[in-house]
């Protein structure tokens, strides 16, 4: 069971909501299918559909009785960091990568999920 008194703080689209593990505790979730969600709290049932995640960077967007909602969730760590003034690091996250020139991919030199730099070397193409 997690601490009772860790706080979380998430980010619904223009909405700020913060909450503590016993209010997670305290609500009942049904999973209907791999994407879809049936949620109770406080005797209200509402449906919800997963449409996309980014769980290393704590992000979801989801559709609660056809409302769509881009969510970010803030641990007591995150919090802490973006008092310190560590939220506006960047990050740049790209999703394609592009050659120069048409060729054949010889090897890839980096495995799946693994952090790179400016410079280094991702692949050899013949």
């Amino acid at each position: 069971m997690a601490e009772k008194n860790k706080t979380f703080k998430v980010k619904a689209n223009d909405f700020i909501f913060s909450f503590d593990q016993a209010t997670i505790d305290n609500a009942d979730f049904y999973k209907k299918s791999p994407e879809e969600f049936n949620i109770i709290k406080d005797n209200r049932s509402a449906n919800a559909k997963l449409l996309e995640s980014d769980i290393s960077g704590k992000k979801l967007k989801i559709e609660v009785e056809g409302e769509v909602f881009d969510i970010e969730i803030k641990d007591e760590l995150d919090q802490r960091l973006d008092s310190m003034g560590f939220s506006n690091v960047s990050t740049k996250h790209i999703k394609e990568i592009k050659a120069p020139m048409p060729g054949l991919v010889i090897d890839v030199t980096v495995k799946e999920g693994q952090e790179v730099k400016e410079g280094d070397r991702l692949l050899i193409l013949e």
